[in-house]
């Protein structure tokens, strides 16, 4: 049975717990009605900016962490990026790398799409075993079809929430009641939170009494928050009821308040110091409670999220009802957590949700060091941190109507994966409108319905297949991708299938199967490849539980709604004739025989082809063309191999050596270790590679370099290069006498997807100074390291604007977030 570290508090005064180190207690670890031990993965994806127009492509970065630290996925793992129309319906599915918690990309807006809400969703296999699905919404505006479109979130629903504690209504209005950890008791003070909404919308700054029924005695003046939360603290007086009365659009209304219960548990938080390096509560314990249960073992759980992070066990003494319990930060989530007591049976009897951050955000700091024309040089530097900090970038005009629902790294992992709506950003709440939020917001502890993960972790692409040919021998089957430095060699099955795992094959590019027997000679083979090239099976049709936005309402409050500038069109263009460049670069044709196919070649399923160009073929031979190959080391003598000693005479002439040293014309080996010169191929006949000596590149047509000599059997240990002169025997003709068994070549239907070296801005025009103010577009950066204790310098454009804004996010390896917006002012004498 696992066990946990505790920290045990003993009795002080009412009870208190102090800490006691070391202590080990056997409790809720296999409490599996409610908790796992599996670590769940969490997502944020940072898009250059919320509205786009048809046509453009959104720029995108994806961040992936443990849930349980905050930190990100070390192992490189498969990422979909599934696109979504406003049916919710399958456009696009892609397959990214997601290595250090990161990948990047982009995803292309076809003119075609009508103006609407778009989901992008991330997933990983992992993921599927979890009731988690992560998608964000995006707005698409087609200028072309649309003449006075809204950028609004079109899922800002107003449906109620659900789970709420005490729900009573009167017409239109509903008052929901959340007694503090779940629980109201008799002769005790309750700290009671309640929202009242109309329509279901929260109604925001409504001053509410609290009155005694039974005695009509008015006990409590209080009022709603801004966003329509609203909090008071009550003692329950024995044979009273209450209820909370307001008076709204001329009309009173009173609602009945719950019933206190007469035994039962309550977690109370009272307020602490901000900079105390500890979590302080007290569990309130009844009178009747107390005495009937003397004895018994309650467990104070600190989890999240069905994972338990702390319990701290304590027994009941019928001559003690509150129990003081301080926890250091350092034990509790950097985020969200939840307190619940369970009982000796692991039954839930109170819980109270609570925010802390125990994980220092990053401190970055930026500032304008130069002007160059349209773009600017930032300074990024971040003190007292000893790790790098990645950050993704977006840049656009400060006036921008494009990025208005955009959304940070640090509420996607502290707030918004555990609350039912749509909340403001963790800058603009208050320590008392937060708590509000989480006592009337969160979701409670929900069973745990995940007994052993159906979904294993991906890390590639997988290729099935089997040999559709007759076998006389055995055979073991070899699967080679230039294009993604690919080798590896598998068994046949009995059924003469195969498989290959976890291959990082790029969309668009083609692997080669082979099929060589026990002495590494190919033989001739066919192949049949299945399509499932991956285990993930995305969803056509998203379904997602979306959170209603946490909408305030009042009479004298109204919204303003963007429209699209009438002013923005597509940039024309030009479809061009094609031309040639000549001095400018290499054409693709230029480039086709970096890799050729040479069906008939001694190991041309795995050969690396070398470009020769026009100038290295007139100024080097073939040896010192050879020495400036990656992983190739050549040289042409003549070469003294071994160490010769002089004989001297007796007036000390030399007249004579010890021993001849050995005399070699050309060297050549592979620096990957070997001692031994490779096979070398001269017009496909094995030859000394002395032959090479003084050989001019001018006179080869290709050279073909296979490192690890397969598909040469024992006698290619050592590697082998090919060399086919411009004269010699071309073993690429159709008349060949040494025709080698032919690959099998396929592109596979489905693979990685890879993010553009660069960032384009979109092709549009902008007719007014005022639309390009809110419409233009200017730069993004997805994946910039910003070193620590230093200045680091990046180059940003920002066209012709004065005043431009940078939203970024960002984390390190620690599990540390940054997430700020930044406004760039260029002075008119910079």
């Amino acid at each position: 049975m696992q066990r946990l570290i505790l920290l045990i508090f003993l009795l002080i005064s009412n009870v208190v717990f102090s800490q006691k180190n070391n202590t080990d207690v056997t409790a809720l670890s296999e409490n599996t009605d409610y908790f796992h031990s599996f670590q769940e993965e969490k997502f944020f994806l940072h898009t250059n900016k919320t509205t786009y127009f048809t046509g453009e492509q959104i720029w995108w970065k994806a961040y992936i962490v443990n849930d349980a630290n905050d930190k990100p996925l070390i192992s490189t793992a498969n990422l979909y990026v599934n696109f979504y129309d406003s049916e919710k319906q399958l456009i696009s599915h892609q397959l990214f790398h997601c290595k250090d918690g990161t990948s990047h990309g982009e995803l292309d807006l076809p003119k075609t799409l009508i103006s609407g809400t778009y989901y992008i969703s991330l997933d990983t296999q992992w993921n599927r075993n979890f009731d988690s699905k992560y998608s964000v919404a995006i707005n698409v505006v087609n200028i072309e079809t649309e003449s006075n479109t809204v950028l609004t979130d079109t899922e800002a629903s107003t449906s109620s929430l659900e789970d709420s504690l005490h729900n009573f209504t009167q017409g239109e209005l509903q008052v929901s009641f959340f007694p503090e950890s779940g629980v109201l008791l008799k002769n005790t003070k309750n700290a009671i939170y309640f929202t009242i909404k109309n329509n279901n919308e929260f109604i925001p700054n409504q001053d509410v009494k609290i009155v005694n029924m039974t005695h009509q005695k008015e006990r409590v003046d209080t009022n709603t928050n801004s966003y329509g939360h609203g909090k008071f603290d009550l003692f329950y007086e024995p044979n009273s009821e209450y209820a909370l009365t307001f008076t709204y659009k001329n009309k009173t209304y009173d609602f009945k308040l719950p019933t206190a219960l007469n035994t039962g548990v309550i977690v109370h938080k009272p307020e602490k110091d901000e900079t105390d390096n500890y979590e302080y509560f007290v569990i309130k314990i009844s009178e009747e409670l107390a005495k009937n249960n003397h004895g018994e073992t309650l467990f104070a759980t600190i989890h999240r999220n069905q994972k338990i992070h702390t319990v701290k066990p304590f027994k009941i003494d019928q001559n003690f009802v509150n129990y003081s319990l301080k926890i250091e930060k350092q034990n509790l989530f950097n985020g969200i957590n939840s307190l619940t007591v369970f009982n000796s049976k692991n039954k839930p009897i109170a819980e109270r949700h609570f925010f802390v951050e125990t994980k220092t955000p990053i401190q970055l700091e930026t500032r304008l060091a130069m002007e160059i024309k349209d773009s600017m040089l930032i300074d990024f530097r971040i003190e007292n941190n000893s790790k790098f900090t990645n950050l993704s970038i977006s840049v656009l005009p400060t006036d921008t109507k494009l990025n208005e629902e955009h959304q940070t790294i640090t509420d996607h992992f502290l707030i918004t994966p555990y609350i039912k709506t749509k909340t403001p950003a963790l800058s603009e709440l208050s320590k008392t409108e937060l708590d509000l939020l989480l006592q009337t917001q969160m979701q409670p502890t929900k069973m745990n319905t995940l007994i052993n993960p159906i979904f294993k972790k991906e890390h590639g692409i997988s290729i099935k297949g089997a040999v559709n040919t007759p076998l006389t021998e055995s055979c073991k089957v070899v699967i080679s991708s230039k294009a993604n430095d690919i080798l590896e060699i598998t068994e046949l099955n009995p059924n003469k299938s195969f498989e290959f795992n976890n291959l990082a094959l790029n969309k668009s590019s083609d692997y080669k199967l082979s099929l060589i027997n026990e002495e590494g000679t190919l033989v001739n083979a066919a192949f049949f490849i299945y399509n499932t090239n991956t285990l993930y099976k995305k969803d056509s049709i998203l379904v997602v539980n979306s959170k209603p936005l946490l909408i305030a309402s009042a009479d004298n409050k109204t919204t303003s709604e963007p429209e699209v500038d009438y002013n923005i069109s597509y940039k024309n263009a030009e479809l061009l004739d094609e031309v040639e460049l000549e001095g400018q670069g290499k054409r693709n044709e230029d480039y086709e025989h970096l890799y050729p196919d040479l069906p008939t070649s001694p190991s041309s399923a795995f050969s690396r082809g070398v470009f020769i160009d026009e100038i290295s073929a007139m100024v080097n031979t073939v040896v010192q063309f050879l020495n400036k190959q990656t992983g190739v080391k050549a040289s042409e003598g003549p070469i003294f191999m071994g160490i010769s000693q002089p004989i001297y005479d007796n007036e000390g002439n030399i007249i004579g050596n010890t021993e001849q040293a050995e005399v070699s014309l050309v060297r050549i080996r592979f620096t990957r270790g070997q001692i031994d010169s490779p096979l070398i191929f001269l017009d496909n006949v094995i030859t000394d590679p002395e032959v090479l000596y003084m050989m001019r590149l001018s006179d080869v047509k290709s050279i073909h370099i296979n490192r690890t000599g397969t598909g040469l059997g024992m006698r290619g240990s050592n590697g082998s290069i090919d060399i086919i002169t411009k004269n010699g025997n071309d073993f690429t003709k159709s008349n060949s006498t040494n025709k080698a068994p032919t690959t099998y070549t396929r592109v596979p239907d489905f693979g990685f997807s890879g993010a553009s070296p660069y960032y384009l801005a979109p092709s549009l025009s902008y007719n007014t100074e005022e639309s390009q103010q809110l419409y233009e577009t200017l730069d993004w950066v997805p994946d910039y390291n910003v070193s620590p204790n230093t200045a680091n310098t990046l180059k940003l454009y920002k066209g012709n604007h004065e005043r431009v804004t940078l939203f970024i996010n960002g984390f390190n390896t620690a599990g540390n977030l940054v997430s700020k917006q930044i406004d760039v002012t260029i002075p008119n004498n910079f």
